[in-house]
Parts: structure tokens; C-alpha cells; sequence
């Protein structure tokens, strides 16, 4: 989990808000009116300000992978919040189907794009934590099964990624010839940037064995 910076609202989102809403409120079930926060240019923008990761697991989203339009408060307790640019996300559907509709004002969900979840979340290996007496930290990392195995195939994926990196830190510090550690240093800053894969992981691990 990284903190993200929202881009600036589609004009579709921008101009069209309001109207939406009162359009949805004339029709309530009207699926089309409904899911309009799915429109192409919508989508387009929240994958491109995620790097088309999910902003909880930093999995990257594609064919086999696919992602949700996330509402970060849920619209089926804040319908007024349904087409605000703001509230919308990408998760991946594991994310997305085990947040469900957690809606606290007194413990709000970690929000990547408001938040400073990167102070507030920890890494160990592919498992994920919380800083002590941090409920939200803790609540968000519980509920989206972090902490554990449960979730195998995010588990199995992050392992993978580790022994890449370990691979290369082994190569970097063993690495005599000043290019070649050079270009071995560069490619694991590259896993560590935002637009990377686990990058948070990735950037904790760089970070205990003083390469970060």
C-alpha cells in the first residue's frame, strides 16, 4: 500500500456529477444509470493515477487479474457520494469483495489518496502489519487479509517478487564491476518506484538491507 495523489477529475465526471445523480434519483434501478462511474474516460483516469495497480494490494490489474471501480466510502451508505471523482478507486475484486461496505466516520478506512499509509502500514516479507494502536491500520489490513496466507495467490506472487529482489541485492553487493552494480542498483530503485508491482514491499525490503 502506497500514498497515491489523485488526478484531476475527467471532464465526463466533473460536468456530468450532479446531473447523474438527479437522473439516478428519477430511475433508482436503472443499472445504466447506476454504474455510470464505469464510463471509459473514468476508468481510463483511476487506472492510470493507480498505475493500474490496486491501490490496498499493489497487485497489477490486466486480463486475469481484473479490476473494480472501488468506492472508497460506500455508495450504498453515501449515495451522494456515488459519481464523486474523489471516492473512486481501483481494487482488485479480492480487495474490493473483502472491504465490503466498512463505513465508520470515528475509524474511516485507510484511504491511499488522503492518508499516510505508508507511516501507518508495515511490511514482513509478503505478509503485511500495522503499526501498534493504529485501529484503521489494523482494521483495513484485517479485513483485506494482509496479515495472513489466506489469500495464496497474492501470497505466492509477492514471494516470487521477493526472491527476484533477493536475486538482485545478491548480485549488487557481490557486483566488483562499478557498471554493472550500477545498473543492478537501478533496477531495484525500479522496483521500489510507485508505479511498480508490491513496490511498498519491495521498498521496505531495499530499505532494511540499506540499499533505500
Amino acid at each position: 500500500m502506497r500514498n497515491l495523489t489523485k488526478a484531476i477529475a475527467p471532464a465526463v465526471i466533473a460536468d456530468n456529477e450532479q446531473a447523474w445523480l438527479e437522473q439516478l434519483a428519477e430511475e433508482p434501478d436503472n443499472a445504466t444509470r447506476k454504474t455510470r462511474y464505469r464510463h471509459p474516460e473514468i476508468k481510463a483516469a483511476i487506472r492510470d493515477e493507480a498505475y493500474n495497480k490496486c491501490i490496498y494490494c499493489e497487485s497489477k490489474l490486466g486480463h486475469n487479474t481484473p479490476g473494480d471501480v472501488e468506492h472508497i466510502k460506500p455508495s450504498s451508505t453515501r449515495p451522494h457520494l456515488r459519481f464523486n471523482w474523489r471516492n473512486l478507486g481501483l481494487a482488485c475484486t479480492e480487495c474490493n469483495r473483502r472491504k465490503g461496505v466498512y463505513d465508520n466516520d470515528e475509524i474511516p478506512f485507510l484511504n491511499p489518496f488522503e492518508d499516510d499509509v505508508e507511516a501507518r502500514v508495515l511490511h514482513y516479507g509478503p505478509i503485511m502489519s500495522w503499526v501498534n494502536g493504529d485501529q484503521a491500520a489494523e482494521i483495513a489490513i484485517r479485513k483485506l487479509e494482509l496479515h495472513g496466507y489466506n489469500r495464496e495467490q497474492l501470497v505466492i506472487r509477492k514471494i516470487e517478487r521477493i526472491h527476484e529482489v533477493d536475486r538482485l541485492m545478491t548480485l549488487y553487493q557481490g557486483c566488483g564491476n562499478e557498471v554493472l552494480k550500477e545498473m543492478y542498483y537501478l533496477q531495484l530503485i525500479d522496483m521500489a518506484e510507485l508505479p511498480s508491482e508490491f513496490s511498498g514491499m519491495v521498498k521496505s525490503i531495499l530499505e532494511r538491507n540499506g540499499i533505500l
